[in-house]
């Protein structure tokens, strides 16, 4: 039974993808063709907002009262992000700087975050930059507290290591490898979204809009709850049964074992282990356990073709697409309309087969009558992104760094290390530990 939820798992998140992949009508073929491009830039800046509202229904007085801070807290919460991107068109050398802007129910938490990778010479750089957020200082031993940066930097850890962490040779590999395997799952993409063809349309063409005083085509993919599982159902349906999807598997798979390979892992159990997932995943796409898959794949969607997903406003997602191809602008919501007796009867479907369900206990009367007060939780999700600049010059600047201004990850696991040992160093009492610990668990 657990292999069969692995499977599950494993397909519908495969469906879920597909949901970028779609394919066959025009207007499908235009979605996926932004949304391949979006891969494919080499420079960008974005803005964007995220939004949620979400709604208990069903519960106890007493349960309300546990809920609502939280939910107060959710619902009058936002999110602004604002990122610059720039890499070369191997991906080996990317830069990155991301400002959020964090409101929760009127108490800010603004921050930033910058990345540097750069695999293309013999000393592999990877630098990740935290600005601290004046929350979170707080919440450290005051000799820190004047810290602006917290840092993430591979040359730094290995140097303070008496082994390297992450070996050079196994990054420059998974680079390689990363590199000879991207031509290939993009010829994949294409022609699994070539070969589908849904019997619904689910992107339809809503005209023009200018954008800077550029026009633009605005595309707009809707799902309702049972258009959606309809469309997941066919998406696991169309991968099991696409002649290429086991090529393309054996391929990927290949690529991993050189990579698992290239690590010379001295563990038995973890080769061990890791060849058993290969096989695991390789059988489930063979061609030998398609009809029981393909099954499975029926059974857990009869199961849920009664129980709720997607609320009333639906899954609504408008495309902006430039001449070039580009999407520009990305908004949409997400409306989930989810009940808690739905998810355990699904559990219970799922683990357990129909011989194991009538040994189930009976149910009095009683609890009956208290099952009938289910819970239902609503989730509204709006979201809105900006994307320009493409392809363009990006001044991304690195903050400087100092003794002064900056704690890095070794600096921290020391500091752990010691307090283990003794919380009278530094003079740092157990809540320092704990704010330290919980505090800076990047």
């Amino acid at each position: 039974m657990i292999k069969r939820m692995k499977l599950i798992n494993v397909l519908v998140v495969l469906s879920a993808v597909s949901m970028l992949l779609i394919g066959c009508n025009t207007n499908e073929m235009k979605v996926f063709n932004g949304l391949i491009n979006l891969n494919n830039m080499t420079s960008y800046e974005s803005d964007t907002s995220i939004n949620a509202n979400v709604n208990v229904t069903g519960l106890s007085e007493e349960e309300e009262l546990e809920v609502q801070q939280l939910l107060y807290m959710i619902n009058n919460s936002g999110i602004e992000i604002h990122e610059k991107m720039e890499r070369n068109e191997d991906q080996t050398k990317v830069k990155a700087e991301m400002d959020l802007d964090m409101n929760f129910a009127g108490m800010a938490m603004d921050t930033s975050v910058w990345v540097d990778g750069d695999f293309t010479g013999d000393e592999i750089v990877i630098k990740e930059i935290f600005q601290l957020p004046a929350v979170m200082k707080m919440g450290m031993p005051e000799s820190y507290r004047n810290k602006e940066y917290f840092v993430i930097d591979l040359s730094d850890i290995n140097e303070s290591m008496e082994e390297e962490v992450i070996s050079k040779e196994i990054l420059k590999e998974s680079i390689e490898l990363s590199k000879e395997f991207q031509p290939i799952v993009e010829e994949f993409l294409k022609g699994y979204a070539k070969d589908f063809n849904f019997k619904k349309d689910i992107i339809s063409y809503e005209g023009e809009e200018k954008i800077d005083g550029e026009t633009v085509k605005v595309y707009q993919m809707k799902f309702d709850d049972e258009t959606f599982k309809d469309f997941l159902q066919y998406a696991a349906h169309t991968f099991v049964e696409s002649d290429s999807t086991e090529n393309f598997i054996r391929e990927y798979f290949g690529i991993i074992t050189k990579l698992v390979e290239s690590m010379d892992i001295q563990n038995e159990i973890e080769k061990e282990e890791m060849t058993q997932a290969l096989d695991e995943m390789l059988y489930i796409f063979s061609e030998d356990s398609r009809e029981d898959v393909l099954n499975s794949i029926d059974t857990f969607f009869d199961t849920i073709e009664d129980f709720n997903i997607i609320g009333e406003e639906g899954l609504v997602v408008n495309y902006k697409i430039d001449t070039n191809d580009n999407i520009v602008n990305t908004n949409g919501v997400v409306h989930l309309s989810i009940s808690q007796n739905d998810i355990m009867n699904i559990q219970m479907q799922q683990y357990y087969t129909e011989e194991e369900l009538a040994f189930a206990p009976e149910v009095s009367e009683a609890e009956e009558e208290t099952s009938m007060e289910d819970v239902i939780i609503d989730i509204k999700l709006e979201f809105n992104q900006d994307i320009y600049n493409i392809n363009e010059d990006i001044d991304i600047q690195l903050p400087e760094l100092t003794e002064e201004n900056s704690i890095n990850y070794m600096d921290i696991f020391k500091i752990q290390q010691e307090m283990m040992n003794t919380q009278d160093v530094y003079n740092i009492d157990s809540t320092d530990v704990y704010n330290i610990d919980s505090t800076l668990n990047f």
